[in-house]
């Protein structure tokens, strides 16, 4: 026999609706529960004073279907089935999918005032650094023997960074919205400035392993600003007041 859950709502006079449940083993007993309350409502209006404040009563029996299966008898592909994807773990996915597609680099080199092209082969790995800050980083192994130097590093980032936004180099934030969208990134509650929020939270990183015993050099940029350009200029400092005239 069925399992069955009787639920039952009370509406007392100017309250609010009070609801409850009970478990039953089987459709029939829950049916019998009810016929029970049923009955004992009946005779309570039948032996009030006042009937009017004898309170309404809703009451159903509803299958309660067969039995969830214990942890143990739930198979790893029902569980996984089971989980919620967000649309962050999508857009986070395609990104990765994107910069892990990118399996080489071609730096421009420049050795005693010869401008030449290393190809070097890249790894790729998202780092999350917490408090929803990610990392999209780069490892290269340089094929040339001469000192690694912060120059070096952030030409390999620069070429890095825009071989991964491709066609939205100039225009990085349009490459988060490709990839943290789907069919309704037009839903009327999606923010205007989601992509340029999201971005905010990424940064591109290059990483050169050097040979020779060298060591390591990193070096990083906002997803948004491209490593050669220029810091802002300071201000002018503020120009001195003219003396005030004596009287």
């Amino acid at each position: 026999m069925d399992a069955a859950v009787l639920v039952f709502t009370w509406f007392w006079l100017n309250q609010q609706p009070v609801s409850s449940q009970i478990s039953f083993s089987s459709m029939a007993l829950c049916q019998e529960a009810r016929q029970t309350m049923l009955h004992d409502r009946k005779r309570a209006l039948e032996d009030s004073d006042a009937p009017q404040r004898v309170p309404q009563l809703a009451i159903a029996c509803i299958a309660a279907g067969p039995a969830k299966p214990a942890q143990a008898d739930v198979s790893g592909l029902d569980w996984l089935m089971s989980q919620p994807v967000t649309l962050l773990d999508w857009g986070l996915q395609k990104l990765a999918n994107t910069a892990d597609a990118v399996r080489s680099v071609t730096i421009p080199a420049d050795r005693d005032g010869v401008a030449g092209e290393d190809n070097a082969a890249v790894d790729f790995s998202l780092i999350e650094s917490g408090g929803a800050r990610f990392a999209i980083q780069g490892t290269m192994t340089p094929k040339s023997a001469e000192q690694l130097t912060e120059r070096h590093c952030r030409a390999a980032l620069k070429v890095w960074r825009q071989t991964v936004l491709g066609a939205n180099r100039d225009k990085p934030a349009a490459s988060i919205d490709e990839w943290f969208s789907h069919a309704d990134r037009n839903a009327a509650r999606r923010p205007k400035n989601l992509a340029e929020t999201v971005a905010a939270s990424f940064e591109f990183r290059m990483t050169l392993n050097g040979i020779d015993a060298q060591p390591a050099i990193s070096c990083t940029t906002p997803f948004t600003v491209d490593p050669d350009t220029p810091a802002p200029a300071p201000a002018p400092p503020p120009r001195p007041e003219p003396p005030a005239k004596a009287p």
